[in-house]
């Protein structure tokens, strides 16, 4: 009588997700240089257009002059009248890449210590620059990335002071969207092992977006025999993929390794995303006999 039987083996290789980095313009997403708020006499707290400051003031061109922005620069107080000053941005939206502004100390040199820091909420701060230092009366523009894709507040706030005259000012800032990135994961064949000879096979995977995506495609390609050839694929439903035909059955004994590739565009965009890696091994239905 003959009795079929039939084995596979199914290998997966997992490598690390690699970002490759495609060059493209940083995109500036918002900028502030205090020209159009309404200016004080003296140290307060402000609020406009989403800002908030604390002990602060804004100076007119005669205030600090030059100003790195005319008419006006933010001046953060002392740390002698008993608070750390500081100047907080509204919520931005989609999150940071790189900030950047002006700073310099007021008139006679000194030295002004400050950190930056992240909020998701506006009162729960995470430190990410500590110990800035500025002594210079010039002004100097200091540069920051930190890659935030959630909604984020920023805040500059001074923490200690020594020397000549100790406000610090700050202008001109400006930041820029966080790169366009896609994770591609969870990729899978089907049907699922046991893949036997000759038996069409689907690639499916998710491909997660963060930061502004657009054009989004997406490639499966697959090796056999050393060649590589390609399917594009379909996006069924939200963050799910899939080829847009079969890949084709092959003859037992064979090896086929498959990835998918995420192309995209988008500010500084990290494109494309390379999934990792997986294989599998078609292996033929055999019979053997026995008496």
């Amino acid at each position: 009588m003959f009795r079929p039987a039939r084995s596979v083996m199914i290998a997966i290789a997992c490598g690390f997700l690699l970002g490759l980095h495609q060059s493209s313009a940083t995109v500036v997403m918002t900028n502030e240089d205090f020209n159009t708020w309404t200016t004080g006499t003296g140290y307060s707290n402000y609020y406009f257009a989403g800002w908030t400051g604390l002990s602060m003031r804004l100076g007119s061109a005669a205030y600090g002059s030059p100003q790195a922005s005319p008419p006006n620069a933010l001046w953060l107080n002392k740390t002698n009248s008993g608070t750390n000053s500081y100047i907080q941005t509204p919520l931005l939206p989609d999150g940071m890449n790189v900030v950047e502004f002006a700073n310099k100390c007021f008139q006679t040199p000194g030295t002004n210590v400050y950190l930056v820091e992240t909020s998701t909420n506006g009162f729960s701060w995470t430190t990410n620059f500590n110990n800035i230092t500025n002594k210079s009366i010039a002004w100097a523009t200091n540069t920051f990335t930190n890659i935030v894709y959630n909604p984020v507040y920023v805040r500059v706030k001074k923490v200690s002071d020594s020397g000549g005259n100790l406000f610090l000012g700050l202008d001109n800032f400006s930041f820029t969207y966080p790169p366009a990135k896609v994770v591609v994961t969870n990729l899978t064949v089907t049907p699922p092992p046991p893949v036997l000879d000759n038996t069409p096979v689907d690639v499916t995977a998710d491909l997660f977006q963060y930061g502004i995506v657009s054009n989004l495609t997406a490639t499966n390609y697959w090796v056999l025999a050393g060649v590589t050839n390609m399917i594009p694929m379909t996006n069924t439903a939200g963050t799910s993929w899939i080829t847009s035909s079969n890949i084709p059955g092959v003859p037992p004994g064979n090896t086929i390794y498959y990835y998918v590739v995420a192309y995209f565009q988008g500010p500084d965009a990290l494109s494309p995303s390379v999934s990792f890696t997986s294989q599998y091994t078609v292996v033929t239905r055999s019979f053997f006999s026995t008496l």
